[in-house]
């Protein structure tokens, strides 16, 4: 425990965002617990639906224009977020959910299972994020549009981080990006 109270904390996020972010939306950017959902951990699912509505109630309060929830490894996770979005908010929602090399979130959900389960709780949006770079998302991508029936987001890290002379580097060069970006938006 910090000691910091999690609405104050919310609030002067939102502020210093909406403050740089010039007249655009700002959303409130929500991630993992870091805990295991049971059965893996043990973290409960009411437990978690109760952290993230606390996040959510203190972001919309605070000026939020939507709900960003992100680099989700575990499906059930991402519905107890889901959930306290959709009851505790009127925001857009948004979900993006983090996966490995063999296609698979870190708890085994493919990509057809996580549409099929997220969707159906009322998404504005859904899509993946960060771990793989655009190269190795490509497929996942292309099933994700294929099986989605709501808009879909793609947030690709430039490639796996490795550790280079102890600086996070990826391989993943600007002109390579960017032609796997142009692929996905087409």
């Amino acid at each position: 425990n910090s000691g910091l109270i999690v609405k104050d904390v919310v609030a002067q996020a939102v502020k210093i965002a909406r403050k740089a972010a010039g007249g655009k939306l700002v959303a409130l950017d929500v991630g993992p617990t870091g805990k295991l959902m049971k059965p893996h951990g043990d973290l409960s699912f009411e437990d978690a639906y109760r952290a993230f509505s606390e996040q959510i109630v203190a972001g919309e309060a605070a000026g939020a224009d939507l709900i960003l929830i992100e680099t989700m490894s575990d499906v059930y996770e991402a519905k107890a977020a889901i959930l306290a979005a959709k009851e505790n908010s009127k925001l857009p929602v948004i979900c993006t959910m983090t996966f490995q090399q063999d296609g698979r979130t870190l708890t085994g959900t493919d990509v057809l299972t996580m549409v099929n389960i997220l969707q159906s709780l009322g998404l504005d949006a859904l899509g993946v994020n960060c771990s793989l770079g655009p190269k190795e998302m490509m497929e996942l991508v292309e099933d994700l549009v294929r099986y989605s029936k709501v808009p879909v987001i793609v947030q690709p890290n430039a490639g796996l981080p490795k550790i280079c002379r102890g600086e996070t580097v990826y391989e993943t060069e600007p002109l390579e990006f960017s032609a796997y970006m142009k692929s996905m938006a087409q």
